[in-house]
């Protein structure tokens, strides 16, 4: 009887710690230092950016085109930032006009490849044939 009672402890104890340190970890995870204010600052342009290749797609004539973005953030603090775009009309270009639009896009943020506060930045524009 004696042992399963220091067992039940034991066992209590070791739970305990578990839940303490899940505690404090998801704590630091939520910390809005440095980590935060860089984080608002790539939501911020993130959504200028979306808005500005949203733009320049619809003065181009690709109306309602689908737009997403995805960022990858390396371990050094760069980021690569990912545009996959759908527009029934660029389904039907060929690979070349594809090329030459991405181009013309890319162009478009040349200016924010190398934010001093961001590190490098790249751009990727990928098109979504259906």
């Amino acid at each position: 009887m004696r042992s399963k009672s220091i067992s039940f402890y034991l066992a209590a104890m070791v739970l305990a710690g578990i839940i303490l340190c899940s505690a404090v970890m998801t704590v630091k995870g939520q910390s809005r230092g440095a980590d935060g204010e860089r984080e608002a600052f790539c939501r911020s342009m993130e959504a200028e950016l979306l808005g500005a290749t949203r733009t320049m797609l619809q003065k181009e004539g690709f109306t309602n085109c689908g737009v997403t973005l995805n960022r990858i953030t390396d371990e050094d603090g760069s980021m690569q930032y990912v545009f996959t775009i759908h527009h029934s009309r660029i389904d039907r270009m060929s690979e070349s006009e594809r090329k030459a639009l991405a181009a013309h896009l890319e162009e478009q943020n040349k200016g924010m490849q190398n934010t001093e506060s961001l590190g490098k930045i790249t751009f990727r524009y990928d098109f979504l044939i259906l």
